[in-house]
């Protein structure tokens, strides 16, 4: 690990990134004639060490700095941003993680209004956009519009006119008992923490229509499906939501100008002390008047305080020597990591002109959700590529396979329900959130029984270490979640001295 001023941890983490992309695009800032660091310098003492510069470690950062502290940052990575990472590779530019960013997102907005980062729209992913996608149901093409009479639609009469992905939200909104999002840990509500399975089979729905409206293509869980993932979650996810009505930040969603990982690129160059990127932690140490991080290179950083914003599922690679309670080394060991892999192609020719189809699929094969994106800002109708969007046991299985044999199997399927994409299509691109160590999954979910037993315990400070991401939060979800924990860290923190 080479030891960086925030100068030089800029650009040398950039030039890492521009490597590993190829066209990687650079900060516009000062860092960009920063000379070389030295390989190895000690740590400078400092007040707090975050770990994790992701947005929930770069708003504690900033906070903290704001209010006088001295502050370490270290990031694993060779760049910051954690799950959020926009693809400067592939044309278009699209984004491996967070996507939409809510007009309910106060803190984050925020912060990209002091900070200078300009917003646009959203760029459309894996929400079938009406006017140019289909369905495709057991390799038969299926036009939205034919959808309610379909013979291969199992869902019970009064969903007939409902399409599978919608099913849930229209249920769960209905039966809602959540009157805030932070009803989600109260006790009386224990009874809801049953899996989405179950939920949906008391409702009357049959075995295939739970697998095509529950089953395919979650956007939240693991391979397990339905029968892993809380209901009580998707009631807090409806709450939230709803929240967004009648807020007082107009339009939206919106996205990073450039990508979303531009947000996390801008409020880094607003720290003012050390960034550390390449920092491999290894272990996390509590101590009665101080508290230390070790590194895979055998160096330890000591400060008062930790705040630690990287997710549970890798945590769990950390030695953590901490006076944790143990519902809290519950949830560190057994909290759920959304699985998601995407594969992104680039068209060669315009098969969707050729056959007269849509170009944009739903299935529940090979290709999961295979969606044209338009992610060209001088032209919005033109398509810059294809991702096939992959959960559950469908992104595992891509994983096993590695790039090559996935992509295969991918424009294999492909060519067999569509025959006009044979030749059409370049593979470019393989992502997958679960191999990354630094992730183990792209975002936390709560499988049955766990938010009404462990959830009240996920952001306890354990002494001098504290815990911040997505994961800890319950007023807000996804990255304005992961902006009120480093905020609620950071206060903690300097609460404490």
């Amino acid at each position: 690990m080479v030891k960086m001023n925030r100068r030089k941890v800029l650009a040398g983490g950039l030039a890492l990134s521009a490597a590993a992309c190829g066209k990687s695009k650079p900060v516009k800032s000062a860092v960009q004639n920063a000379s070389p660091s030295p390989e190895k310098l000690p740590f400078i003492a400092s007040d707090v060490i975050v770990i994790g510069a992701g947005l929930a470690g770069l708003n504690s950062t900033l906070l903290l700095e704001e209010l006088g502290f001295k502050v370490t940052l270290i990031e694993g990575r060779n760049r910051v941003g954690g799950r959020l990472y926009t693809m400067d590779d592939v044309p278009g530019a699209p984004e491996a993680g967070g996507s939409g960013i809510g007009s309910i997102y106060g803190r984050l907005i925020g912060a990209t209004q002091r900070y200078g980062i300009p917003l646009g729209p959203e760029r459309k992913r894996t929400v079938p956009v009406p006017e140019i996608s289909m369905m495709n149901v057991s390799g038969q093409h299926i036009r939205f519009d034919e959808w309610e009479n379909h013979p291969l639609n199992p869902l019970p009469a009064e969903f007939k006119k409902t399409l599978p992905w919608y099913v849930q939200y229209g249920l769960f909104a209905k039966d809602n008992p959540l009157k805030s999002t932070l009803d989600i840990t109260d006790p009386k509500f224990t009874e809801k923490d049953v899996s989405i399975y179950r939920y949906l089979a008391e409702k009357g729905f049959s075995p295939e229509a739970i697998r095509l409206a529950a089953g395919t293509n979650m956007s939240y869980g693991d391979e397990a499906g339905p029968h892993g993932l809380s209901a009580l979650m998707m009631y807090h996810i409806l709450t939230f939501g709803s929240m967004g009505r009648g807020n007082l930040n107009s339009g939206g969603p919106f996205a990073g100008v450039g990508g979303n990982q531009r947000i996390p690129e801008g409020m880094a160059r607003h720290v003012k002390g050390d960034i550390h990127l390449g920092a491999k932690v290894t272990g996390i140490r509590h101590e009665n008047d101080h508290a230390e991080v070790h590194l895979d290179d055998g160096r330890i950083a000591k400060a008062k305080h930790i705040i630690v914003t990287i997710p549970f599922s890798a945590l769990r690679l950390v030695k953590l020597d901490a006076p944790v309670h143990p519902l809290q080394d519950e949830a560190i060991r057994t909290l759920g990591y959304t699985n998601v892999t995407h594969l992104h192609f680039l068209p060669t020719r315009k098969f969707w002109e050729e056959d007269g189809l849509p170009p944009s699929m739903w299935t529940d094969g090979a290709p999961a959700r295979f969606m044209a994106l338009r992610n060209d800002p001088e032209n919005p109708e033109k398509i810059t590529s294809f991702i096939a969007f992959a959960n559950d046991k469908v992104a595992n299985h891509f994983d096993r396979l590695g790039p090559d044999l996935s992509s295969q199997y991918v424009l294999n399927y492909l060519k067999q329900i569509r025959p006009s994409t044979e030749g059409a299509l370049k593979f470019v691109k393989f992502w997958s959130w679960q191999l990354d160590p630094y992730a183990g999954g792209a975002y936390a979910f709560w499988r049955p029984g766990q938010l009404s037993s462990l959830g009240r315990y996920v952001a306890r400070p354990a002494g001098r270490i504290h815990f911040a991401g997505e994961h800890t939060a319950f007023a807000n979800r996804g990255m304005e979640a992961a902006m009120e924990s480093g905020e609620r860290a950071a206060f903690a923190v300097a609460g404490a001295g």
